[in-house]
């Protein structure tokens, strides 16, 4: 389960869309070697608008048809739905299965959820996990960045922790874009590569006005280096590996399944306590 995050107006999921694309129609993606034979790609997407306009924006630029085993889905869905999680499973698997599921966004698919909430953030990963167990897919979870870019991706940090790979897709005042891999359990991190958004024409509508959509495109821009976050003082360091130690010692890096519900974090008395005297 891996989550592609980024502010609105990234191009978060046309990147996600280009990858699909190029997983069996390409020998590379961003340069890295493509060699995945996939049964399906199924996206479960939150608007019909502009689908079809970028589909052929992408295989005029690419000079390639579109995979026909990307399948898109608009019906409601929720990831934080035990029973729909499983009656999906259920119907894809009769479907003749998928290798990746890609919802878009995390957001529609988890209604009614507050995402800076420890249990409902619990359940949302509950319900990715299980999808990816009863289909054996590789699940995509497009999300939004919060308003603190350097904290990651919106919502409760939980998330983050639960991640097998996470990558953050931005874009800087001047219009340049670059994608990066925060987090990989079993790999490298950090691998970042800029990309462009480029127009492509395609023809004229009924009405005679052109017709016109964006494709990505690999750059060789140099990608901004990680923002560094400002140096701790003497007693600051000694408050926080304080902190550390506590955080491991009440095992609070990430939600317990046996109880969903109870509230993360360290208390005041107990910071207090552990560090008076450091």
């Amino acid at each position: 389960v891996v989550s592609i995050y980024g502010k609105s107006g990234t191009a978060k999921s046309m990147l996600v869309k280009d990858l699909c694309g190029k997983l069996t129609a390409s020998g590379q993606w961003f340069g890295h070697p493509v060699t995945a034979t996939l049964r399906s790609v199924l996206f479960i997407l939150e608007g019909q608008s502009g689908i079809g306009p970028r589909l052929a924006a992408w295989q005029k630029f690419n000079g390639i048809d579109f995979p026909e085993h990307n399948k898109f889905i608009f019906d409601a869905f929720a990831i934080n739905d035990d029973a729909d999680v499983a009656l999906f499973a259920a119907k894809l698997q009769v479907a003749g299965g998928a290798d990746v599921i890609v919802i878009d966004t995390l957001n529609r698919a988890s209604s009614g959820a507050d995402e800076n909430r420890s249990a409902d953030m619990g359940k949302i990963i509950s319900g990715a996990a299980k999808l990816q167990e009863l289909t054996g897919a590789l699940v995509i979870l497009i999300h939004h960045a919060g308003k603190d870019e350097g904290r990651g991706p919106r919502g409760h940090s939980s998330l983050f922790a639960a991640m097998d790979a996470i990558i953050e897709v931005k874009r800087d005042d001047n219009d340049k874009r670059w994608w990066r891999l925060e987090k990989a359990k079993d790999g490298e991190d950090g691998i970042a590569h800029s990309f462009e958004l480029e127009k492509v024409d395609l023809g004229v509508d009924k009405f005679g006005y052109p017709v016109t959509s964006v494709a990505i495109k690999e750059s060789d821009e140099p990608v901004p280096s990680r923002a560094k976050a400002a140096p701790l003082g003497k007693n600051q360091s000694a408050v926080m590996t304080q902190f550390e130690m506590l955080m491991v010692e009440q095992s609070i890096l990430a939600p317990t399944t046996a109880e969903p519900d109870a509230p993360i974090g360290i208390s005041y008395d107990d910071c207090v306590l552990r560090c008076k005297d450091c």
